[in-house]
């Protein structure tokens, strides 16, 4: 008992970090939270993507898989952590798309998964102000139509845009009212 005190009171201690010359045993590594950021990540990018733009979602799910390969190559994980946090961050990641997707109140209400506690507290608040069903998937860059206009419009009609904002700023300095 006073090994696994000693134990927790490190861990604690030292924030959850390991030491370099520690060695590391199987309790220290039980979840890849390395996965996790790599699956979750992967799998927002490839569900939100237009329809159109589909295919782009394979990329973040290749750099994800090579990702958690070389995590297992280089022993900074087991294979079963690797795993482990792979089903887990997708099972968490595809019942919560399920929960948000049931298009009415009641029967979100009705569902199974409205049964958690966790999904009854943090994903009904998460998702309370949030019109239920699937949203639109559209790509937009807001800003760069603003930037195009600015930069790229023709030269004339820059230079017209210049003279009637510098009479206008003249004839105000002046105190002449346009008409």
């Amino acid at each position: 008992m006073s090994a696994y005190l000693k134990r927790l009171l490190e861990q604690t201690i030292h924030i959850g970090f390991q030491d370099i010359e520690d060695k590391m045993l199987c309790g220290d590594l039980l979840f890849s939270g390395h996965t996790l950021v790599m699956i979750v990540s992967a799998y927002t990018v490839s569900y939100y993507l237009p329809t159109s733009k589909k295919w782009l979602g394979y990329f973040p799910k290749l750099f994800a898989l090579i990702g958690m390969i070389c995590m297992i190559i280089s022993r900074t994980h087991y294979t079963i952590d690797v795993v482990f946090a792979y089903w887990l961050s997708l099972g968490v990641f595809t019942l919560y798309h399920a929960y948000t997707e049931i298009d009415t109140y009641r029967e979100r209400k009705n569902s199974a998964l409205s049964q958690w506690w966790f999904i009854r507290v943090f994903v009904s608040w998460l998702e309370e102000n949030v019109i239920p069903g699937r949203i639109e998937n559209e790509f937009d860059i807001p800003l760069i139509p603003k930037i195009y206009k600015k930069f790229m419009e023709p030269s004339s009609k820059r230079a017209q845009a210049g003279d009637s904002n510098t009479m206008s700023t003249a004839s105000s300095e002046m105190g002449i009212e346009n008409v």
